[in-house]
């Protein structure tokens, strides 16, 4: 039997992107996600409910660097607490907020 070798990056290993934030927090509605993309290229925001299940997904194949404003439309979402995760390149950032109704 040959072992399996796994690479793994902890999050806290990769560097985070610049003034990330959800806003409005909390929202009713519709939120957007503004965050510093230090260079051009690629960008998935993943949004997770407290029990760890992904709500929504939004892939984007090419975002310009520079201050980012992407609107994301939660009205579907049940009132509660909220977790987005962006991935640009090599940066992560983990951003809590909360949906009221």
């Amino acid at each position: 039997m040959v072992p399996l070798t796994v690479a793994t990056t902890s999050v806290d290993e990769l560097p985070e992107l610049a003034d990330a934030s959800v806003v409005p927090n909390p929202s009713t509605a519709d939120v957007a996600e503004r965050f510093a993309m230090p260079s051009d290229g690629s960008v998935r925001i993943r949004t997770y409910d407290v029990a760890g299940t992904m709500v929504a997904e939004t892939n984007l194949p090419f975002v310009a660097g520079g201050v980012q404003n992407i609107p994301l439309t939660m009205n579907a979402a049940s009132a509660g607490g909220y977790v987005m995760v962006i991935d640009a390149g090599t940066h992560r950032s983990v951003v809590p907020f909360s949906i009221v109704r």
